[in-house]
């Protein structure tokens, strides 16, 4: 709730600040964030995206009572298609990457295995609004499991046209996937759009499984990291 609370500040800011906002949920899972957003934005427009099918059907049964949201049962990508999909016990986890061939012990649950298989849809963030005549994003939120870079390779026309005010992605300092991008490869590709990161919120240090203390228990694990256009870091900084 902490990082909307800020992004409501952030927003707060623009002098043409509207009062009914579009948020993109990438990764909305079970609907949590999607939820905690209408409290804080309860006039929100809502686009939540999920390819897992039983997540995806929870995410639904969550918000069928909220008005102005769409939950999609698909993937974000760079660009649409169909791809396979790895799942495992812990569904929070299910992603489009598989885990990296085992190099020593890894910095995710030992129980947090995934199995090829599904087959999901994949559209892109560009698409997906032009279809429903959309022409800015106030939020765009993603935690897709290292898909992240790809969903913001498939948002090139609304980053280039300044189009997304702020966003909110999970970013991670050591991969859990194969070949997942780290925190410094999105912030490189948000940079080309003049994107400026502002904070990072509910860093995780440290393993998730139990392990003799030591050196790896002082290892960043992943946070969440929030990054402005160049309109609300000029609304922020008073340009």
């Amino acid at each position: 709730m902490s990082l909307l609370k800020t992004a409501s500040e952030l927003l707060g800011s623009r002098r043409d600040a509207p009062e009914n906002i579009t948020i993109i949920d990438g990764g909305a899972h079970h609907g949590k964030f999607t939820q905690q957003a209408l409290e804080v934005f309860p006039d929100a427009k809502v686009l939540a995206f999920e390819p897992d099918p039983d997540s995806w059907k929870i995410g639904s049964e969550n918000l069928c009572h909220a008005r102005n949201v769409e939950i999609i049962n698909a993937a974000l990508g760079a660009k649409n298609g169909r791809s396979e999909f790895f799942r495992g016990k812990f569904s929070g986890t299910n992603s489009l990457l598989k885990r990296p061939a085992a190099k020593g012990r890894p910095y995710y649950p030992a129980a947090a295995t995934l199995s090829g298989g599904t087959q999901v849809d994949v559209v892109t963030i560009d698409g997906e609004c032009r279809q429903r005549g959309l022409s800015n994003i106030d939020i765009l939120k993603l935690d897709l499991q290292g898909g992240e870079l790809d969903a913001l390779h498939g948002a090139q026309d609304f980053l280039g046209g300044v189009a997304i005010d702020l966003i909110i992605t999970e970013v991670v300092f050591i991969q859990k996937y194969l070949d997942q991008p780290l925190l410094w490869k999105l912030w490189e590709f948000l940079v080309r759009y003049d994107y400026s990161l502002h904070s990072l919120d509910d860093v995780k240090i440290g393993l998730y499984h139990k392990e003799k203390v030591g050196p790896r228990h002082s290892q960043w694990n992943q946070a969440n990291a929030i990054f402005l256009s160049s309109k609300i870091r000029k609304a922020i900084d008073g340009g």
